[in-house]
């Protein structure tokens, strides 16, 4: 299951539309890459571009991630337009062809040229912190093989520590923002400063295409339901996770991050985790899904192929 590290237009063409609307102001006290100020400069004038009023209008309902479920949605290669059948939302209709005028009025192709420096260092830096966290031999032994090609996409105009897990019919993406460098800090916010978080936040992000993808997860979490009605969230957790299935999706993918943390830190860092994230959060499930899941890895590690979600449905109450 090789994971590629590469810059994707489509992509950063939607984050630089996103820059013009409210997701600009979130983490005000986190430093911006430096690519950010230059890109507003770049594009300031557009701020009245109809792509960019109907990005506006849709931002106040929709979050980031259903923008760049839409961005890999577009056939690079033919400029066509290929929505997955099981899209879960709706979209209007002149979303595409709206999105081809931006690029093309604004011009992006050529400031991605003219900064390309900046762009090539942080696929660098990905690249080599991604080989030394065992990323692909982690998701390989959890979910085994896929069809999907997965791709790492930093993404340095996201809002800082924001990340995203989408896919096509082809691939799945991490996308993945700056790291979160206070506004206070004499470090920049280059993506060197990640060092060994990033491999834990890519894996989360690939988490939410993989596991959604695998046999049996609609059943998975249709049987579960009940179990995210007994937990009292805290925090941002409920707002951000407003519906049974993404509350769940949420824990088993924490968990998941939580049991790479044990492989690859020791049993205390990953206990230290999952107190953090029931303190903070007030997800309790978060512990016996790490429990299964940890049985789970330890059978597969002894050449059990049975798959997760069939593993969940065998063991959970």
């Amino acid at each position: 299951m090789p994971i590629l590290v590469q810059l994707d237009d489509r992509i950063r063409n939607t984050a630089t539309a996103l820059m013009l609307t409210r997701f600009a102001s979130e983490q005000p006290h986190l430093k911006k890459h430096p690519l950010v100020p230059d890109v507003l400069t770049y594009i300031q004038n557009f701020q009245t571009h109809p792509f960019i009023q109907l990005v506006n209008q849709l931002s106040t309902n929709w979050w980031m991630d259903k923008f760049y479920t839409l961005a890999v949605s577009i056939e690079s290669d033919n400029g066509s337009f290929n929505v997955p059948m099981n899209l879960h939302f709706q979209f209007p209709s002149d979303y595409p062809g709206l999105f081809y005028q931006f690029c093309r009025d604004a011009k992006l192709s050529d400031l991605w040229k003219n900064s390309e420096s900046l762009w090539s260092n942080t696929i660098t830096n990905c690249t080599n912190l991604l080989q030394k966290g065992l990323v692909e031999e982690f998701l390989t032994l959890l979910f085994g093989s896929t069809k999907r090609n997965l791709i790492l996409v930093p993404n340095p105009l996201d809002p800082p520590s924001f990340g995203f897990g989408v896919s096509n019919s082809i691939n799945a993406f991490s996308i993945i923002a700056p790291p979160a460098i206070p506004n206070s800090d004499k470090r920049k916010p280059f993506y060197s400063e990640w060092h060994a978080n990033l491999p834990k936040f890519v894996i989360h992000e690939f988490a939410h295409s993989l596991l959604a993808s695998s046999a049996d997860h609609a059943q998975l979490i249709k049987s579960t339901e009940y179990l995210a009605n007994q937990m009292k969230f805290r925090g941002y957790f409920s707002h951000m996770y407003s519906n049974c299935e993404s509350q769940l999706n949420e824990i088993i993918i924490r968990a998941i991050e939580a049991v790479y943390i044990w492989k690859t830190e020791g049993q205390d860092a990953a206990e230290k985790r999952l107190v953090k994230e029931e303190s903070d959060f007030g997800i309790t499930l978060i512990r016996p899904i790490f429990d299964y899941l940890l049985d789970f890895v330890k059978q597969r590690q002894h050449g059990d192929m049975l798959e997760i979600n069939q593993y969940f449905l065998n063991y959970l109450p």
